[in-house]
């Protein structure tokens, strides 16, 4: 009985994860647009066939965005410019030499991914507390994240707790809130800004695995005064 039981799970599982499969589908970006206009992506690489999405709720369903391989045309720049959602399952994913901008928010569900590939770039132009890092992280050591508004830092946990590349590029402050620990790339802080300070009261350990690189910065606190925080 409890063989029969269990060669019945087995194929109701192999079942649902072959409609899965079937219904999942890989689009493409075809221009450098918002990421939210579905006739903005489509089935095929070089846009002369496939069919557009119809929701970004599709468990299964991938959304690139073209980068250096996108037929030997100039990579994509896609700027959000409406709130969007991508569901359970969704994979978001950024080739190399492509970019994404988030100037309005980008919810990620728990368990969709948002993937950076090798010499890829994300730049979050938004003041949001979103939860567009609230879901699976894949990142290259090699790709760069740009902050560009004041204060903002994801305050979800990331998943390995490891960054890329972090460039801080604004006019005013930045607490990264204890939040960032493990700097697989550089730490660049650029154009302006007036204070940058790494923890708030509790202790910080930080690893660099590259370079911390200060240009205009006037004040880079590692702590608030009553922390210990250690760098390396």
């Amino acid at each position: 009985m409890k063989k029969q039981i269990t060669k019945i799970m087995t194929f109701v599982i192999m079942f649902l994860l072959s409609v899965l499969s079937v219904n999942a589908t890989t689009y493409y970006s075809q221009v450098s647009g918002d990421p939210k206009t579905l006739t903005n992506w489509k089935s095929s690489r070089d846009g002369l066939s496939g069919s557009n999405p119809t929701v970004f709720s599709t468990s299964g369903d991938v959304f690139i965005i073209q980068g250096t391989g996108n037929g030997g045309t100039t990579p994509h720049t896609m700027t959000s410019g409406n709130t969007m959602t991508f569901g359970a399952g969704v994979t978001l994913e950024v080739e190399g030499g492509a970019t994404l901008v988030q100037s309005s928010t980008i919810t990620m569900n728990a368990s969709a991914t948002f993937k950076l590939d090798a010499g890829s770039f994300y730049q979050h132009s938004s003041t949001s507390y979103s939860n567009f890092a609230a879901g699976i992280e894949n990142w290259s050591s090699s790709a760069t994240i740009t902050y560009t508004k004041s204060g903002f830092i994801p305050n979800t946990s990331i998943t390995g707790g490891v960054y890329p590349n972090v460039v801080i590029n604004n006019g005013s402050n930045v607490n990264f809130a204890g939040v960032i620990t493990n700097i697989s790339g550089n730490l660049t802080v650029t154009n302006g800004a007036s204070s940058v300070t790494l923890t708030g009261a509790t202790a910080l350990n930080m690893t660099i695995g590259g370079n911390l690189t200060l240009t205009t910065a006037s004040t880079f606190d590692l702590g608030n005064g009553a922390a210990a925080p250690i760098v390396n």
